[in-house]
């Protein structure tokens, strides 16, 4: 019986010691910039314009070689841009992603300096919503993004960017 046992033993040592180990190198990548330009909104009124944001939109990364282990938030906002006029209005009622809804009242009435960008940013709660986002997006490999709202602009196509500063650690 004890020779058995020392047999079985013997093996399990050899067996621990010959597996490759498994072990994995994590690199973290700083102070990313990874901006989202939605699809543009070319129509006054009511809205929702939507995309799939990948995992492989974060051009720093490369998704053959690198699996992304963690993503950190550190700054989100939002940004407005178009050829605006004045008494232009754009408002953001709700962000959809997933099945996760974040409810908004971001309103905007452009003066009569005609600013070609605006943005909302230092929002807690969005950018709570954005990093629950940014962990799906990790699990997944992507999201899926609606937006809606209300548009009056003159002149021009409406463009919504999702701005963020992101640290990603990734596994190789």
């Amino acid at each position: 019986m004890m020779k058995l046992y020392n047999k079985y033993l013997v093996i399990l040592i050899f067996t621990i010691l010959a597996l490759p180990s498994c072990t994995y190198e994590y690199e973290w990548i700083n102070d990313l910039s990874f901006d989202y330009r939605m699809l543009p909104v070319v129509a006054n009124g009511n809205f929702e314009t939507h995309a799939t944001i990948r995992a492989s939109n974060i051009t720093e990364i490369d998704p053959t070689t690198q699996e992304i282990a963690d993503i950190i938030l550190k700054k989100t906002w939002i940004q407005f841009s178009g050829d605006f006029k004045h008494n232009d209005k754009v408002e953001l009622h709700n962000i959809v992603v997933d099945k996760d809804t974040f409810y908004i009242n971001y309103e905007y009435s452009i003066d009569s300096s005609e600013p070609k960008r605006f943005y909302y940013e230092d929002d807690d709660d969005y950018g709570a919503f954005m990093q629950k986002s940014f962990n799906t997006l990790r699990k997944n490999g992507f999201i899926r993004v609606w937006i809606n709202g209300y548009n009056n602009t003159s002149m021009s196509k409406l463009y919504i960017t999702l701005c963020n500063d992101i640290d990603v650690q990734v596994r190789e």
